[in-house]
């Protein structure tokens, strides 16, 4: 095919392997620089004092904090991460688990067992899609509710905002509203941006990138075909 065939990356901008994204849009065209102040600096000594105030007000120590994390994906990010939260005094009980297994639970478990689960959220295409895990009734977990059992009415009502918003740049500014939400519950601790490419023949006509990174011929925003 030699020439035929040609790379697309989803992301706006190159990033290294490795990178840190501190925010949810990072990396993509939704980028807000502004939510990045929103992320607390790097202090170890500080995180050891707050977790100090919280076991003396609750007059006991911090009990294990269950993670649940796929063996083939998420394994080094979480030995890491339970490395490191260990030197603040945060105890993780670190369950790895085949992909299949740990899938299977973090979607059909109704008593949302584990504290911490990892997964991946498509912010890049259209936020929309990624925004969509923290809905209170977006049906991603196993109770019908969002998966990992987040709750904001205020972002609810941007959300259903958004959709309704056909101008760009009000629907961004609403994404951005959201982000800080977001953020600012700690609802989830963005890891690192995944580097996805796409490679299709130049005959093919109608390609349209998604987040989900399936491929869909035919459906209520695309339309592929081959040109002859």
């Amino acid at each position: 095919m030699g020439a035929d065939w040609k790379n697309i990356a989803i992301n706006s901008k190159p990033f290294k392997m490795g990178m840190h994204a501190r925010t949810m849009l990072e990396f993509t065209p939704y980028f807000n620089p502004e939510a990045v102040d929103l992320i607390p600096q790097y202090n170890p000594e500080e995180a050891k004092k707050l977790i100090e105030a919280v076991e003396k007000d609750a007059g006991k120590k911090i009990p294990p904090i269950y993670w649940l994390a796929s063996s083939s994906t998420g394994k080094p990010v979480s030995e890491l991460a339970k490395l490191q939260l260990a030197q603040i005094g945060v105890p993780i009980e670190l369950h790895l688990m085949s992909h299949a297994n740990w899938f299977d639970k973090l979607l059909r478990d109704p008593k949302l067992e584990w504290d911490i689960g990892a997964y991946g959220a498509g912010f890049g295409v259209d936020p929309n899609m990624g925004f969509t895990y923290f809905l209170t009734d977006s049906k991603t977990g196993a109770d019908g509710k969002s998966i990992g059992g987040y709750s904001n009415p205020e972002l609810d009502q941007l959300l259903m905002k958004s959709e309704a918003v056909g101008d760009e740049k009000e629907r961004m500014k609403l994404y951005h509203e959201g982000e800080k939400i977001l953020l600012r519950d700690a609802a989830a601790l963005p890891v690192a941006p995944y580097q996805m490419l796409l490679s299709y023949n130049k005959k093919v006509k109608g390609f349209v990138i998604n987040d989900t990174m399936n491929i869909y011929v035919t459906s209520t925003f695309s339309n592929m075909w081959i040109e002859e």
